[in-house]
């Protein structure tokens, strides 16, 4: 996970890239629900305190504690390939000098994979 900007701006939306790159020696089928249904966006300060949602953030995460999954597109992913998207955001009540940690949860039926941490300081 990383983020286009390294330094948002209060009041910008911030805009979340991201990359899952099969490493099995072996084709993976993951499912593609867009990026909100599928995926949690958890944002904290560094001190581990949860921000709150903006919300269009309480409804993203509604959407994504239904289940709901009308957009999926099942997707194999061959040994080594990567999958690469990108989402702008405005989930989160972010403040200016305040340093964040922000990842991102897929999930898939059973299977939950968390993405590494990214640190900010807004603006």
């Amino acid at each position: 996970v990383s983020l286009a900007t390294t330094v948002p701006t209060q009041g910008e939306p911030i805009t979340v890239q991201y990359r899952i790159r099969n490493i099995s020696g072996e084709p993976i089928k993951i499912v593609d629900a867009g990026f909100w249904p599928n995926h949690r966006i958890d944002v904290t300060t560094v001190d581990g305190m949860l921000v709150s949602r903006t919300t269009a953030g309480k409804d993203a995460l509604r959407v994504f504690l239904s289940g709901d999954r009308r957009k999926t597109v099942l997707r194999t992913l061959m040994p080594a390939e990567v999958l690469d998207d990108a989402q702008t955001i405005t989930h989160f009540e972010l403040r200016s000098g305040v340093r964040y940690r922000l990842s991102i949860t897929y999930v898939a039926g059973s299977v939950e994979l968390k993405s590494n941490q990214v640190e900010f300081t807004v603006r």
